[in-house]
C-alpha cells in the first residue's frame, strides 16, 4: 500500500517540482494563474459576479500570489530533498554505506541475468576479539572499500549483515566473474587499519551464475551452500554453484 502511495507522490512531485532555473518562472505563472481562477470561481459563488475584469483579476492576483508561490515551491523543493536523503539512508548500511540486506534484495529481485556472489570473512571473529569491535569495524568498511574497488558503479554491493557481504555483476563473462571471486577471496590484505602490524583476513565465497529468470530466495540458498563449501574446504578460496542444483560441479570449483 505504501509503495503505491509513494509512486504516486513521486509522479505528483515530479509535475510540480520545477527542476531547472527556467522552469521557475514558468511554475510561478501557472500556480499564480490557478490561484486566480479559484478566486474568481470562489467571487462567482459568493457575489454571482466578479467585481473586475478577468484580465484585471488574474494581473492583480498572479502578482500577489508570487512569492507565496515561490515560497511554497522552495518548501517543496527541500521537503523533496530530504525525503529522498532518508529513503537513501534507510537503504544503505550506516557502517559502511554499501546496501543493506533488504535494499540489496530487492535490487537483486529486478536484475538482468549477472554472477552473485556470497562473501563472509573469515575468522572475523578473532579480530574483534584480539583487537576490539572498533577495529573490527574498520576491517568491515576497509573491506567495503575493496569491493567497490573490484565493480562496476552499475553492479550491486551490499552488507547482508555481520561479516557477510554480497555482489551481483549482471553482465559478466565466466573468465571474468572467476577472476573477479577469486581477487574477493583475496579478501583485505595487509590492511593498515591495525597500528600493531598490517593484517590480512580472507575471504569464502560462493558463487552463481542466473538465468533469464530466477528467484531469490532459491538464489540465495544454492549460494549460501557454496559458501559453506568454502569454508569447510578450508576458506579463503571460491567455489561455484549451478542454480540448478542437480548439475554436477567438477572438483576444480568451476561450473561443470
Amino acid at each position: 500500500m505504501m509503495d503505491w502511495f509513494d509512486d504516486i507522490l513521486d509522479a505528483v512531485l515530479g509535475f510540480v517540482i520545477p527542476r531547472k532555473w527556467w522552469h521557475w518562472p514558468i511554475s510561478v505563472g501557472i500556480w499564480g494563474m490557478v490561484i486566480s481562477i479559484m478566486g474568481v470561481l470562489m467571487e462567482i459563488v459568493a457575489h454571482g459576479h466578479v467585481p473586475q475584469t478577468m484580465g484585471q483579476h488574474l494581473s492583480v492576483t498572479v502578482t500577489m500570489s508570487s512569492p507565496f508561490v515561490v515560497f511554497a515551491l522552495l518548501l517543496l523543493v527541500r521537503l523533496n530533498r530530504q525525503r529522498h536523503e532518508a529513503t537513501l539512508m534507510a537503504a544503505k548500511d550506516p557502517l559502511t554505506g554499501l546496501l543493506n540486506r533488504r535494499a540489496f534484495l530487492d535490487h537483486l529481485s529486478i536484475q538482468a541475468p549477472g554472477v552473485l556472489f556470497l562473501i563472509d570473512l573469515d575468522h572475523f571473529k578473532s579480530v574483534n576479539d584480539n583487537y576490539g569491535h572498533p577495529a573490527g569495524d574498520q576491517l568491515l568498511c576497509a573491506m567495503a572499500d575493496v569491493m567497490l574497488g573490484l565493480v562496476r558503479s552499475t553492479d550491486l554491493v551490499g552488507r547482508l549483515g555481520g561479516e557477510e557481504f554480497a555482489v551481483f555483476v549482471p553482465g559478466l563473462s565466466m573468465v571474468d566473474a572467476q577472476a573477479l571471486g577469486e581477487r574477493l577471496a583475496q579478501g583485505v590484505q595487509n590492511d593498515d587499519t591495525f597500528p600493531q602490524q598490517p593484517v590480512t583476513v580472507t575471504a569464502s565465497v560462493g558463487a552463481i551464475k542466473t538465468g533469464r529468470s530466477y528467484d531469490v530466495t532459491t538464489l540465495l540458498k544454492i549460494a549460501d551452500r557454496a559458501l559453506y563449501q568454502a569454508k569447510e574446504a578450508g576458506r579463503a578460496r571460491l567455489v561455484w554453484r549451478s542454480y540448478r542444483p542437480e548439475l554436477a560441479m567438477n572438483k576444480a570449483g568451476t561450473p561443470a
